[in-house]
């Protein structure tokens, strides 16, 4: 039983840290992402097949250089090993911003859609009160998406509106 719990356990903790570590390659390295996203945007199967092939070609010189004796050929196997997670970890950070763009859009705009009503909201004349006091002009987005709610409070009369 403790080593179900122990498997559920890391395979828990896997799914935690994973799209953490997507969303920090995707912080570091915004334009390389940004240029995966584009590739696997263009042409997704061509980008799959040379992925698959730097793959087995990484794999393999990794597996041939650190079964070397210890010295230079196992620290290469192992520089190997690392340019070739990190270029996975970039291949993988664009995949998942296409998959985001992709469903902000069959989503109706999403976490872009709010955002843009938030700053619209922000941006819209102020309607003058009696003592000349601008105030906040409330809108609301009728999306499904909608995530946060804009709550104001109407200078003249103290009222709040969300």
């Amino acid at each position: 039983m403790a080593d179900v719990s122990a498997i559920f356990g890391i395979l828990l903790l896997l799914a935690m840290v994973f799209p953490g570590l997507r969303l920090t390659v995707w912080r570091i390295f915004p334009d390389r992402v940004s240029q995966a996203e584009a590739i696997l945007r263009a042409a997704r199967g061509r980008a799959f097949g040379v992925g698959l092939g730097s793959l087995a070609v990484d794999l393999h010189l990794s597996l041939v250089l650190l079964s070397a004796a210890a010295g230079v050929g196992q620290f290469l196997g192992g520089m190997l090993i690392a340019a070739g997670l990190r270029l996975a970890s970039i291949g993988a950070a664009g995949l998942a911003l296409l998959m985001g763009r992709q469903l902000s859009l069959v989503a109706g705009g999403g976490l872009g859609a709010a955002a843009q009503s938030n700053t619209d909201a922000a941006a819209a004349p102020s309607s003058s009160t009696a003592t000349g006091v601008a105030g906040p002009v409330a809108r609301h987005n009728t999306s499904p998406c909608r995530l946060i709610s804009i709550t104001t409070i109407d200078s003249s009369s103290g009222i709040a509106s969300a």
